[in-house]
């Protein structure tokens, strides 16, 4: 990670990470324990994403207590403060509702002015520090006005999958909580061989009774849910990286290139080839 800007804020909490867009910034935030006052962002949605220690939010009545990837998203006009009752390091992202709205719009995604956005996910924190890692190059070789826009399109292309329960990037914290648990496995080891024992030991449930619930908390059976996470990841590799075809099956654990190719295809419609050379 590069870091661009440094800030100290205060005894107990420094800036690591700072980039400032036209109309959004992403810093990661190094603290220790503190309380803020209540606030409200206007016209901002707010992501926080842990990345170490536990942070205590609270919003709507409600504390959630995060731990690593387990985010929280205030929306605009949401009354919110934090407890970090331990050092802690957060991912934060903001960015405006009005703005957002508009790219939204201009990509053919199909939101409301006031769209409201699930206020408790899963982020897979290693992808989204990738993202921001390469942002950070991008601006420091190239920081004119055109690449910050580009730079915050892509931005925004990343977080629109918040709305949209994209299982590569993030999904909504249940209220079941045995298959959360199963969730969370899946997305931290993905690339892993994953069997349906393995799942039903996490949620600690029965065969049928674990299928049943997940299906109807996710609308994928296990097995499809775990090839979606793979699927978005490889989508990710082939937009990201130059990696081959054959070096991607292998990283997200596909037994066969073939596999790889013929569950891609089913599911986005296209080739990776053909994905890729779309770009």
């Amino acid at each position: 990670m590069y870091y661009i800007n440094a800030t100290l804020k205060g005894v107990s909490s420094v800036l690591i990470f700072q980039m400032k867009l036209p109309h959004a910034e992403l810093v990661i935030d190094v603290s220790d324990q503190s309380l803020d006052d209540p606030h409200e962002h206007k016209d901002l949605y707010q992501l926080l994403i842990p990345l170490k220690g536990s942070v205590v939010s609270w919003f709507n009545g409600r504390s959630y207590t995060l731990e690593r990837g387990i985010s929280t998203l205030k929306n605009p006009e949401t009354t919110h403060w934090h407890e970090l009752r331990e050092p802690s390091k957060s991912i934060i992202v903001s960015w405006s509702r009005e703005e957002f709205s508009t790219w939204c719009s201009s990509e053919g995604i199909e939101i409301g002015p006031d769209l409201t956005l699930n206020e408790k996910q899963i982020i897979m924190p290693e992808s989204f520090l990738k993202h921001m890692n390469r942002w950070a190059m991008q601006q420091m070789n190239d920081d004119d006005a055109t690449s910050l826009a580009g730079i915050q399109s892509e931005v925004f292309e990343l977080l629109s999958r918040l709305s949209r329960d994209d299982p590569g990037l993030s999904v909504t914290v249940l209220d079941n909580i045995s298959i959360q648990r199963a969730i969370t496995y899946i997305h931290d080891r993905y690339a892993d061989p994953i069997t349906l024992e393995d799942l039903m030991a996490v949620a600690n449930q029965s065969k049928y009774h674990f299928i049943r619930s997940f299906k109807k908390a996710t609308g994928y059976s296990p097995y499809n849910y775990i090839l979606a996470v793979r699927i978005n990841r490889a989508k990710a590799l082939l937009r990201d990286s130059k990696a081959t075809v054959q070096q991607i099956s292998d990283t997200l654990g596909f037994s066969s290139v073939n596999h790889f190719t013929r569950t891609f295809q089913n599911l986005t419609g296209v080739s990776p080839k053909a994905f890729r050379d779309g770009l």
